[in-house]
């Protein structure tokens, strides 16, 4: 029996719908996905008045816009191809927001109708499903051939950093570079929090993830993580700063057959790991971390920060989605990293159906 084609999924992140570009979202379709995949921050909320932004009001309409302004590009691309997804802090309302953030049954339900989630999507129906919780979230399986996704959700739960994050205070000018210096003085310079207990994923979901990874039926398993996982860069949201939280996670997905994480968020791309453990970040599709008036300084950081990756050159900054192609007949599986015209900026083939043997003890620490 011949084994069936290849089977495709596209992800990106950081979409700023002023900033859109239609051709980006035709060379995300020349690649002919089977799955689009948003890995957090599909929108990005805009107000007259800081402090409405992130209101469910002002989400509701930044999520309708981008749905359905066909001068966009990706209402026609989304007709065309599966979506689905995960959040991040913006498309969630507020700058690195994370528990704590108020009307999240209504941020879900928005986002799942911008995703085109169905009415019996079991995200918006968890109460009826399970004992109700105290706190919901967008985590979900997804099934592609004969790869399973997992969806993370790394915001409905997460509880503040050792030094909460000052990112979404609206009257402070340029707050997410100031909280960036924060975490780099903080975590980076002083040492504090390397054995910060703080919750990521909440223990419903810690149960739901332990069960899907306990089935180990497919030849490949992508988990979906809207922050990144790998990195020790101090600077920049992520796993690295809930330590334990990071490696009772990568304890829990060690063993995983053909494992690839993906990830968003920091305005950049890089492929990162070690062994078999593999993690693409894919951020953003229309903005760049260069690009703005840090710019220089960006750069100075993503070369210094640079242990985490598979090869120090392993990154780039530009505009870029993502992509992983199965090849089922030779049973391999190519990432890839995208600029917006479709070529090829960064990649890696791995092989599926092998046990990922992730050395815990070789992740640096957020220094």
């Amino acid at each position: 029996m011949s084994a069936p084609p290849p089977t495709v999924v596209a992800f990106g992140s950081c979409h700023r719908r002023e900033l859109s570009d239609p051709r980006l979202w035709t060379s995300v379709a020349s690649l002919a996905p089977d799955l689009f995949l948003w890995t957090g921050d599909a929108v990005y909320s805009h107000a007259d008045r800081p402090s409405d932004r992130g209101s469910v009001e002002v989400l509701r309409s930044e999520l309708s816009l981008v749905r359905r302004d066909e001068s966009l590009g990706y209402t026609a691309f989304a007709r065309g191809v599966r979506v689905d997804g995960t959040w991040d802090d913006h498309d969630y309302g507020r700058n690195d927001a994370g528990a704590d953030m108020g009307q999240k049954r209504e941020r879900r339900e928005l986002y799942l109708d911008f995703l085109g989630a169905g009415a019996d999507d079991p995200r918006r129906r968890r109460e009826g499903l399970y004992k109700p919780l105290r706190r919901e979230g967008l985590y979900k399986p997804l099934r592609v051939g004969r790869a399973k996704i997992v969806l993370l959700d790394t915001r409905s739960f997460r509880e503040p950093y050792y030094v909460p994050s000052i990112g979404g205070v609206h009257w402070i000018p340029h707050a997410s570079v100031l909280a960036a210096a924060v975490c780099y003085v903080s975590a980076g310079v002083l040492g504090l929090g390397r054995n910060h207990s703080a919750a990521v994923l909440g223990e419903e979901q810690w149960r739901w993830l332990t069960d899907e990874l306990a089935k180990d039926d497919a030849d490949a398993t992508v988990v979906v993580s809207s922050v990144q996982v790998l990195s020790d860069n101090p600077f920049v949201e992520g796993w690295g700063h809930f330590p334990q939280e990071r490696r009772r996670t990568l304890r829990t997905l060690n063993g995983t057959r053909g494992l690839v994480i993906l990830s968003g968020d920091v305005h950049f791309a890089e492929i990162a790991g070690r062994g078999r453990a593999l993690e693409v970040t894919s951020s953003g599709l229309t903005h760049s971390c260069t690009e703005a008036f840090y710019g220089f300084l960006a750069k100075v950081i993503i070369e210094r920060y640079d242990t985490h990756r598979t090869r120090e050159d392993m990154y780039f900054a530009g505009k870029i989605f993502g992509s992983i192609e199965f090849d089922w007949e030779r049973m391999n599986m190519t990432v890839s990293v995208h600029d917006t015209e479709g070529k090829k900026v960064l990649g890696m083939v791995r092989k599926m159906g092998v046990s990922t043997v992730i050395d815990i003890d070789y992740l640096n620490m957020i220094p």
